[in-house]
């Protein structure tokens, strides 16, 4: 799911992107808005099991809370290129609408 959603949130297959430490590199390619989701897309995606959420619900309280979870990496603290939305209406853009 995970990787689902880093090519929804990106618009390039998690194949195409670029790996350190068997984690999937996506934050530089992300608006700055969503530094949340993408903080807890890091750790669903995290390679090793132990520093993932223990369970669904843990994953879907920690989204729901709305706070940042700390990431393991330094990407956050990098500015974000501009987001192109190459995804139809796209995830971030508001305005436009979604298609039925």
């Amino acid at each position: 799911m995970g990787a689902t959603l880093i090519h929804l949130l990106t618009g390039i297959s998690p194949g195409d992107l670029p790996q350190q430490d068997l984690r999937i590199q996506f934050a530089d390619k992300v608006h700055s808005r969503a530094y949340v989701l993408v903080s807890w897309l890091q750790k669903i995606t995290e390679a090793a099991p132990e520093k993932r959420f223990t369970s669904a619900s843990a994953a879907i309280a920690a989204l729901e809370s709305g706070l940042a979870i700390k990431s393991t990496t330094s990407d956050l603290t990098r500015q974000s290129p501009e987001f192109v939305n190459n995804s139809g209406s796209g995830i971030s853009n508001i305005t436009k609408k979604v298609p039925e």
